[in-house]
């Protein structure tokens, strides 16, 4: 191709602005969506997983207590117990993470003559980071509570309010449970919910004791229903937790002498927000192409009035000794440009309105974490291009193929 195409290109495009303006439109408008898409899903995903992890947890690899038939429990083979979960923490996949193995023990708790159904659990200092809890009034279990063994606890919403009216919480609130008395000390912030909310097993109708008074009043075989750790919490360097599982897996059962008296969660769960996200995105990116598709048919017809206006233009230059090559290769180039012109304006704007989205996104999710992908923009320009080339190829071929002297007579 050589420079008088080129030329000849360039100059078809700018004598008709207003018509190139519009054949643009389709373009701009099909890569822009797909860069603006892009950047909103990977917000939108960061922030789905974030709201995700903050009411059910996904982000924790929870290894639960599992019973064995009665021929396997006969053998004295360990339970799940806190060794395990300083076992856990203490190895090289810990490092990092927070780990914590909680026990539990529905009551009946008391203040006066009113009374509720409610769940106690055993806490630390570090749980309250690890499920993400929020404290309302009071404070939350400090390490003086556990050197201690304080009879202290933190009580859920619900708790607080059927018991205590909603009233505040002071130096003197206590409630009973099992004929021991606890000094409340915090109130829990109420924390969404996915799924049922019948029984004790949400936050709102817990009451968190220290760990070493748990063990201290309650039965001393020091057994866990569950042992949590940190996974995947967003900010954190840390190796997958996929990655690590099967060593998890390879040390309990080396602690619990080859017993599968545990069980973890179900990592494929975790990962059910994600496929959602992406899947959306995937639907919104497809019509962002097919708008793309949309203005390469504009792109066609209008090559095609191009052509049939430059009939005599491309007779006279046919006379003249062009070659077909050369016809069909400006042509070719007048497409390919109107693709790229619309792709970079299209890919610009798509960005920058990534960024204003995602600044005002923030503003009433600050997990949404919107960006600029960087394969959004490779797509963007190589689909533009692609467009304009598959669009002008049928009118640049019936450009090359004008019979010369045909051509020449045409008004």
């Amino acid at each position: 191709m050589i420079w008088r195409d080129r030329i000849h290109a360039l100059r078809a495009l700018t004598g008709q602005r207003l018509r190139t303006l519009l054949t643009l439109l389709g373009i701009i408008i099909g890569s822009g969506a797909i860069v603006l898409v892009a950047g909103l899903v990977h917000g939108a995903e960061a922030a789905l997983v974030a709201a995700n992890q903050s009411v059910t947890g996904s982000d924790l690899v929870q290894i639960r207590a599992k019973d064995l038939p009665p021929r396997e429990r006969l053998r004295g083979r360990p339970e799940l117990s806190r060794d395990d979960s300083a076992a856990l923490a203490n190895s090289p996949m810990g490092q990092n993470r927070l780990a914590h193995s909680e026990s539990t023990q529905e009551v009946r708790a008391q203040h006066g003559a009113k009374r509720k159904a409610a769940r106690i659990v055993s806490g630390t200092p570090g749980s309250i980071e690890l499920f993400r809890l929020e404290i309302s009034q009071g404070r939350y279990l400090d390490e003086v509570d556990m050197r201690e063994t304080k009879r202290v606890c933190v009580i859920g919403e619900e708790v607080w309010q059927d018991l205590f009216a909603s009233a505040p919480i002071g130096t003197a609130s206590t409630i009973r449970t099992d004929s021991i008395v606890w000094s409340v000390v915090g109130v829990l912030k109420h924390k969404p919910l996915i799924g049922s909310t019948t029984g004790t097993n949400i936050w709102a109708r817990k009451i968190i004791v220290p760990e070493t008074t748990f063990d201290a009043v309650y039965p001393r075989e020091h057994r866990v229903q569950r042992v949590v750790l940190l996974g995947e919490r967003a900010g954190v360097d840390r190796v997958p937790v996929d990655t690590i599982r099967p060593a998890i897996t390879e040390l309990l059962l080396r602690r619990h002498q080859n017993a599968r008296n545990f069980k973890l969660d179900d990592s494929k769960v975790r990962d059910m927000e994600r496929m959602i996200v992406r899947v959306v995105g995937l639907l919104l990116i497809a019509s962002g192409i097919l708008t793309l598709g949309t203005g390469a048919i504009n792109v066609a017809n209008v090559m095609f009035v191009s052509v049939a206006e430059r009939t005599r233009e491309i007779g006279l230059r046919r006379a003249l000794g062009e070659t077909r090559r050369s016809i069909l290769a400006q042509f070719l180039l007048e497409a390919a440009t109107l693709g790229l012109i619309g792709g970079t304006i299209g890919v610009v704007a798509g960005s920058a309105a990534v960024g204003l989205g995602g600044f005002g996104l923030m503003k009433v999710f600050p997990a949404f974490a919107a960006r600029v992908v960087p394969w959004s923009i490779v797509a963007g320009f190589g689909l533009s291009v692609t467009a304009g080339l598959v669009a002008g190829l049928l009118p640049a071929l019936r450009a090359a193929r004008l019979d010369p002297v045909v051509a020449l007579r045409s008004e």
